[in-house]
């Protein structure tokens, strides 16, 4: 119980030592489609200039959690709606039921919409890696954030 303890407190501190280093900028709903379906609950907030990292938990058939980051490289004005273009790495923690899964993926974000309100779509793809094999992953991600 002590460790458990220990543990959590640990947690804690390196949980709340990254949410103050950077500031916040959305929270939202993700769901995704093809091999790497599922639903989250995201927290999207800016390192530094152009650099965003995001985190989520959700479900996936296993309980998932994931880190990422994105860095914006160009904006595509679509009938006057700049849709910034924001390549980056994603990491996913899959665990349950007995087997743990990684996912190291790639992902192409796009994100449009007016304030408060904003949409993106990810696709993405990597290689997924569990006891019992290494694979091919890919998946599109879609989701709704409101703006803090």
């Amino acid at each position: 119980m002590k460790k458990t303890i220990a543990v959590l407190f640990v947690a804690c501190v390196l949980v709340s030592s990254v949410f103050a280093a950077f500031s916040f900028k959305s929270v939202g709903v993700e769901t995704g489609f093809g091999n790497h379906g599922g639903l989250f609950v995201s927290a999207n907030m800016e390192a530094a200039k152009d650099l965003d990292v995001y985190a989520r938990v959700g479900y996936t058939g296993q309980f998932n959690v994931t880190a990422g980051l994105e860095y914006k490289v160009a904006e595509i004005e679509l009938s006057s709606v700049k849709v910034p273009f924001k390549p980056g790495l994603q990491l996913d923690f899959n665990f349950g039921g007995g087997l743990f899964r990684f996912e190291a993926l790639v992902t192409l974000g796009f994100q449009f919409g007016t304030r408060p309100f904003s949409a993106i779509v990810r696709p993405a793809f990597g290689l997924v890696t569990s006891k019992a094999a290494t694979a091919f992953a890919w998946g599109v991600e879609t989701g709704v954030a409101f703006a803090l």
